[in-house]
Parts: structure tokens; sequence; C-alpha cells
């Protein structure tokens, strides 16, 4: 369980977690910075405060990442009281990304003390601790954190955080396997956040629905799920490379392998960061195993194996060699398969993850199953997603990209 801590604690609590090269070493000092102050402003008097205020807002904008592009509802003006509380949440989401997440935890409800009476932006506050909550598995205090914020959205009536509160409910839904609520509230959310420009919002129900239409097996409507989700990322790279891997990884499923290897170029184009890397190169094997395309293959797994040697992201890279063993299983070089199959099991027993570690332990019995794919026909919908998703990378800049 994720709480509050003072901002050291919290930092030594995350230090295993901040070891990753995505970011330099400067950028955790910088969070913590960030934390110290908003910490030392919740214990100061009034007098104090306007001190704290100048040191604060120095920190904060130099701490600010310049690829950070508000939406229009969350971006005040820089001289106005909430952009402190904008400048600290991105701050805050930026270490949630890395992992930070007592460090994140603690920017946030130093943020919600700071204007206790703005319930929009405790609502805000709110509904991010709760999906850091729900990222650190505990689904029971996610869920009770965004049913406050639903509490919040109707007693102000805010559509964005109803939006927030209800595709909360649908993420935890559909971790939980129930895809019929999952469904159910991410359409609820899809609804309020696309009629009021909650883009982040629009991105995560839009994904929730793509993977609930393709559970179902309705994979055109999983593939236009996913545009929408797409075209929801307001203009974050790095959420667009995510969500154009992802699309590779449903025309894999669809057997268009070709398009695939397109979402993947223009996925990469988009982002260097090695956590979103790794699963879009495992998605570039298994389309090129698909074509047959033994070279990429091989350059696929030569970078994730640079990768491995110099981060530690357990999870990105079990998943990353799952992918690799089951393209070099197609390809038919066994001892390849093996080795990353092998891989698999040691990182599954090692840092329990059991779902990689079924999976893997089945390709022994049945590798083909590790690839096995469905064609899909599309109406013209779907047609015209493929043909704007092959419009955003070239294949043949791959070898050079990566």
């Amino acid at each position: 369980m994720i709480t509050s801590l003072p901002p050291l604690e919290a930092f030594r609590r995350d230090t295993v977690h901040l070891s990753s090269q995505d970011q330099t070493p400067a950028r955790p000092a910088a969070w913590l910075s960030a934390a110290i102050l908003l910490h030392r402003w919740s214990e100061s008097s009034t007098a104090e405060r306007a001190e704290l205020r100048e040191g604060l807002e120095r920190v904060l904008e130099q701490t600010l990442v310049p690829a950070a592009r508000p939406a229009p509802y969350s971006s005040p003006s820089r001289a106005s009281d909430g952009w402190i509380a904008w400048a600290a949440r991105q701050i805050a989401n930026e270490a949630e990304d890395a992992g930070a997440y007592h460090l994140a935890w603690t920017i946030l409800t130093g943020v919600e003390s700071m204007s206790p009476e703005d319930d929009l932006e405790r609502g805000r506050c709110i509904a991010q601790r709760a999906r850091i909550a729900r990222k650190a598995d505990d689904r029971e205090g996610a869920e009770e954190l965004y049913r406050t914020v639903e509490e919040i959205g109707r007693e102000i009536g805010s559509p964005e955080l109803l939006s927030r509160a209800f595709v909360g409910y649908g993420i935890l839904a559909r971790v939980r396997g129930n895809y019929p609520d999952a469904r159910r509230w991410s359409t609820l959310a899809a609804v309020e956040a696309d009629a009021n420009g909650v883009t982040e919002v629009s991105s995560l129900a839009h994904h929730t629905l793509m993977i609930c239409a393709g559970v179902a097996g309705d994979f055109e409507q999983s593939l236009l799920e996913g545009w929408l989700a797409f075209q929801h990322t307001a203009d974050d790279p790095d959420r667009e490379a995510e969500m154009l891997f992802t699309l590779g990884q449903l025309l894999i499923e669809m057997k268009r392998p070709h398009s695939a290897l397109h979402a993947v170029a223009g996925g990469v184009a988009r982002t260097t960061l090695a956590r979103m890397l790794l699963p879009g190169l495992g998605t570039m094997a298994l389309a090129a195993a698909q074509l047959g395309d033994h070279r990429l293959v091989d350059h696929a797994a030569r970078r994730i194996d640079e990768i491995a040697g110099r981060q530690i992201l357990p999870y990105s890279l079990a998943g990353a060699h799952l992918d690799l063993a089951a393209a070099y299983f197609r390809l038919g070089n066994r001892p390849a398969a093996e080795d990353y199959r092998q891989r698999v099991v040691n990182s599954a027993l090692a840092h329990g993850f059991h779902e990689f570690g079924h999976r893997a332990e089945s390709f022994r019995e049945s590798p083909a199953d590790a690839t096995l794919v469905r064609e899909q026909p599309l109406g013209q919908r779907g047609l015209d997603v493929v043909a704007r998703l092959e419009r955003l990378g070239d294949p043949e800049t791959l070898l050079a990209r990566i």
C-alpha cells in the first residue's frame, strides 16, 4: 500500500526503481526537490509561504520536461495560482512513469494541501493517486479513491472528474477480467471525456474499449477504438508510440504483419524510452517472423539484448523475450527460441511474473501456439484506419532508427 511519506523516506523507498537509464540522475533529484518544497509549504505559516512560493515556482519551472504539453482543460496561466498545482502534477506523473510511486504520491498529497478548497484540483490529484495505487496492485485502495473522485465530481458538476472516475473503474474491471463492466464504464468515460475535451481520459477509455473488443473477437471494432485512442494522445510522442505499438500487436493478431511493421516504425520514430521500445521491438520481431524476415528478427533481438545490458526493466524485458521466443519458434530457429524462452522462465521465477512463466513453459509442448494468428477481414472503416497507420511509419527505416 502506498501512503504519504516524508520526501526523503519516499525517495529512499523508490531508489530501487530509479536505476533505469530512461532519465538522467538529475531527474529524480529534481523530483525530490519539488517534493521537499511542497512538504515545507504544507507545514509553513501564511507569512512563510510568500517566500516559499518563489522558490517552489523556480524549482517547478526548472524541473518541467520541455515536452510537457498540457491539455487545454488543465493548462492555467503561468501567473495564476493554479500553475503550481498543474506543474507539480506533471512532475508527479513523470516520477510515477519511472516507478517512483512513493515520491509521486508524496508530491500529489503536497499539492492537495496547498489548495484544499479547490475541489477540481483535489479531485485531479486523488485520481492520479488512484492510478498509482492500481499500478502498485492496491486495487481496493484504488477503487476507494476513484469513488471519492466520483463523489467530488457529482458534488461540483465536473464532467472531467466523472470521466476520470469512470475510466478508473473500467481499467480496474478489465484487470479483474470483468470485461462487460470494463466496457460499460469505459463507454461512460469516453462519452464524458470526448464531449468535454478531456483528451487523456478519452485515450485511456478508448484503449480499454479496444482491449474489450479484441477479447470479444471483434477485431475491426478493436482497431477503430485503438485508432481513437491514438488520436486522443494530445500530441504526447511517448503515448503516441505506446498506442502505435499496441496497434501493431493487434494487426499481428489480424494477420497483417506488413501493416504492423508500419505501426511499429511510426512508434520507433516517436520515442527513445526503453520501457516503450522493448514491447515495440517485441512486436517488430513477431511481425517480421510472420513475414519470414530473419534479418529483422535478429536485429530486434540484438537491440533488446543491448537494452537488457544497461537497464533494469524486468517486466518489460520479460515480455520482449517472450516475443523473441515466439518469433524464433515461428522461424524454426529452436536454439534461439529456447534461449529466450529460458530467460523468460528465469525472470518469472525471480520476479513472480507467473503469466509470463506459464506462457513460456507452454512453448515446450506446443510452440506453434505462441504464434497462432487468425486472418480477419475488414470493412471500409477498418481499411481506412490501416491505410492511415501505414502512412505513419516506413518499415524500411527501422534498421536505421534502432
